[in-house]
Protein backbone atom coordinates (compact mmCIF):
# COMPACT_ATOMS: atom_id res chain seq x y z
CA UNK A 1 0.00 0.00 0.00
CA UNK A 2 2.96 2.19 0.44
CA UNK A 3 4.17 1.93 -2.67
CA UNK A 4 0.93 2.37 -4.59
CA UNK A 5 0.47 5.68 -2.24
CA UNK A 6 4.28 7.19 -3.20
CA UNK A 7 3.47 6.63 -7.07
CA UNK A 8 -0.23 8.11 -6.59
CA UNK A 9 1.47 11.41 -4.73
CA UNK A 10 3.86 11.68 -7.38
CA UNK A 11 1.55 11.53 -10.27
CA UNK A 12 -0.42 14.04 -8.27
CA UNK A 13 2.00 16.36 -7.82
CA UNK A 14 3.36 15.81 -11.62
CA UNK A 15 0.17 16.50 -13.26
CA UNK A 16 -0.54 19.83 -10.48
CA UNK A 17 2.93 21.31 -11.92
CA UNK A 18 6.27 20.03 -10.52
CA UNK A 19 8.95 20.04 -12.89
CA UNK A 20 10.09 16.51 -13.91
CA UNK A 21 13.48 17.47 -12.74
CA UNK A 22 12.09 17.83 -9.02
CA UNK A 23 10.89 14.51 -9.15
CA UNK A 24 13.09 12.14 -7.76
CA UNK A 25 13.54 14.36 -4.71
CA UNK A 26 9.87 14.85 -3.61
CA UNK A 27 9.56 11.04 -4.39
CA UNK A 28 12.57 10.57 -1.98
CA UNK A 29 10.80 12.82 0.75
CA UNK A 30 7.29 10.76 0.25
CA UNK A 31 9.14 7.53 0.38
CA UNK A 32 10.15 8.58 4.00
CA UNK A 33 7.35 9.55 4.67
CA UNK A 34 5.11 6.61 3.69
CA UNK A 35 7.78 4.33 5.03
CA UNK A 36 8.94 3.44 1.72
CA UNK A 37 12.09 1.59 1.89
CA UNK A 38 14.22 3.16 -0.55
CA UNK A 39 15.45 0.70 -2.88
CA UNK A 40 11.73 1.35 -4.20
CA UNK A 41 11.85 5.13 -4.86
CA UNK A 42 13.57 4.50 -8.06
CA UNK A 43 10.90 2.09 -9.39
CA UNK A 44 8.30 5.22 -8.41
CA UNK A 45 10.65 7.52 -10.17
CA UNK A 46 10.97 5.06 -13.41
CA UNK A 47 7.17 4.15 -13.38
CA UNK A 48 5.68 7.39 -12.83
CA UNK A 49 8.30 9.15 -15.95
CA UNK A 50 6.73 6.22 -17.78
CA UNK A 51 2.58 7.06 -17.22
CA UNK A 52 3.59 10.38 -18.06
CA UNK A 53 4.83 9.41 -21.53
CA UNK A 54 1.30 7.31 -21.89
CA UNK A 55 -1.26 8.30 -24.35
CA UNK A 56 -3.83 8.62 -21.58
CA UNK A 57 -1.55 11.12 -19.41
CA UNK A 58 -0.88 13.09 -22.95
CA UNK A 59 -4.61 13.50 -22.99
CA UNK A 60 -5.33 14.63 -19.58
CA UNK A 61 -2.63 17.21 -19.91
CA UNK A 62 -4.81 18.63 -23.01
CA UNK A 63 -8.03 18.62 -21.11
CA UNK A 64 -10.34 21.86 -20.60
CA UNK A 65 -10.57 20.38 -17.28
CA UNK A 66 -8.09 18.28 -14.88
CA UNK A 67 -8.42 17.08 -11.13
CA UNK A 68 -6.00 15.14 -9.44
CA UNK A 69 -6.97 12.64 -5.87
CA UNK A 70 -10.18 14.53 -6.20
CA UNK A 71 -11.89 13.55 -2.59
CA UNK A 72 -15.76 12.80 -2.45
CA UNK A 73 -18.11 11.76 0.10
CA UNK A 74 -21.52 10.11 -0.88
CA UNK A 75 -24.26 9.19 1.61
CA UNK A 76 -26.62 6.47 1.06
CA UNK A 77 -29.90 5.98 2.76
CA UNK A 78 -30.12 2.79 4.24
CA UNK A 79 -32.71 0.24 3.13
CA UNK A 80 -32.93 -1.51 6.36
CA UNK A 81 -34.38 -1.87 9.13
CA UNK A 82 -31.98 0.32 11.12
CA UNK A 83 -32.20 3.50 9.48
CA UNK A 84 -28.97 4.02 9.37
CA UNK A 85 -27.27 5.91 6.23
CA UNK A 86 -23.80 4.41 4.55
CA UNK A 87 -21.06 6.66 4.10
CA UNK A 88 -19.18 6.27 1.34
CA UNK A 89 -15.64 7.91 0.85
CA UNK A 90 -13.71 8.25 -2.57
CA UNK A 91 -10.83 9.47 -4.37
CA UNK A 92 -11.06 9.76 -8.06
CA UNK A 93 -7.17 9.20 -9.05
CA UNK A 94 -7.66 11.73 -12.13
CA UNK A 95 -10.74 12.89 -13.95
CA UNK A 96 -10.50 15.13 -17.17
CA UNK A 97 -12.97 16.77 -19.53
CA UNK A 98 -12.41 16.71 -22.92
CA UNK A 99 -14.90 18.11 -25.50
CA UNK A 100 -17.86 15.28 -25.02
CA UNK A 101 -17.57 14.45 -21.99
CA UNK A 102 -15.17 13.77 -19.02
CA UNK A 103 -13.11 10.81 -18.24
CA UNK A 104 -12.28 8.98 -15.07
CA UNK A 105 -9.15 7.52 -14.50
CA UNK A 106 -8.03 5.19 -11.40
CA UNK A 107 -4.56 4.30 -11.27
CA UNK A 108 -3.29 0.99 -10.13
CA UNK A 109 0.10 -0.20 -8.83
CA UNK A 110 -0.92 -3.77 -8.53
CA UNK A 111 2.19 -6.52 -10.33
CA UNK A 112 0.08 -9.32 -11.90
CA UNK A 113 0.34 -11.97 -14.73
CA UNK A 114 -1.63 -11.81 -17.92
CA UNK A 115 -4.05 -13.69 -17.22
CA UNK A 116 -5.08 -12.32 -13.71
CA UNK A 117 -5.91 -9.05 -15.87
CA UNK A 118 -9.90 -9.90 -16.28
CA UNK A 119 -10.00 -11.15 -12.56
CA UNK A 120 -8.50 -7.47 -11.13
CA UNK A 121 -11.00 -5.47 -13.27
CA UNK A 122 -13.98 -7.33 -12.29
CA UNK A 123 -12.72 -6.61 -8.87
CA UNK A 124 -11.84 -3.00 -9.25
CA UNK A 125 -14.86 -2.15 -11.30
CA UNK A 126 -17.78 -1.06 -8.56
CA UNK A 127 -15.21 1.01 -7.30
CA UNK A 128 -14.44 3.07 -10.73
CA UNK A 129 -18.44 2.61 -11.13
CA UNK A 130 -19.18 4.20 -8.06
CA UNK A 131 -16.70 7.35 -9.00
CA UNK A 132 -18.91 7.05 -12.17
CA UNK A 133 -21.92 7.72 -10.07
CA UNK A 134 -20.85 10.23 -7.78
CA UNK A 135 -19.34 12.51 -10.78
CA UNK A 136 -22.74 12.41 -12.39
CA UNK A 137 -24.70 12.52 -9.52
CA UNK A 138 -23.27 15.70 -8.04
CA UNK A 139 -23.53 17.35 -11.43
CA UNK A 140 -19.74 17.72 -12.85
CA UNK A 141 -21.51 16.83 -16.07
CA UNK A 142 -21.55 13.49 -18.14
CA UNK A 143 -18.72 10.41 -17.93
CA UNK A 144 -17.79 9.88 -21.62
CA UNK A 145 -15.15 6.84 -20.22
CA UNK A 146 -13.68 5.15 -17.23
CA UNK A 147 -11.02 3.42 -16.77
CA UNK A 148 -8.46 1.27 -14.70
CA UNK A 149 -4.66 2.22 -15.63
CA UNK A 150 -1.98 -0.40 -14.61
CA UNK A 151 0.46 1.87 -13.96
CA UNK A 152 3.52 -1.47 -13.91
CA UNK A 153 2.08 -2.61 -17.26
CA UNK A 154 1.34 0.99 -18.68
CA UNK A 155 -1.95 -0.51 -19.68
CA UNK A 156 -5.25 1.36 -19.77
CA UNK A 157 -8.31 -0.72 -19.43
CA UNK A 158 -11.89 0.83 -19.85
CA UNK A 159 -14.89 0.37 -18.53
CA UNK A 160 -18.01 1.01 -19.40
CA UNK A 161 -19.42 4.18 -17.96
CA UNK A 162 -23.13 3.99 -18.11
CA UNK A 163 -24.72 3.56 -14.41
CA UNK A 164 -28.12 3.75 -15.51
Amino acid sequence: MAYGSLVHRCLQVIGEGLELNDLEDYCRMVAQEEGVDPKWTKQAVETVLRVTESELWKRSMLALQRYHEFSFVLVRESGGDDGENHVLRGVIDLVFEEEDGWVIVDFKTDRYEAWQEDQLVQYYKPQVMAYVYEWERSAQGGVKEAGLFFVDRLRYVRISPSVK
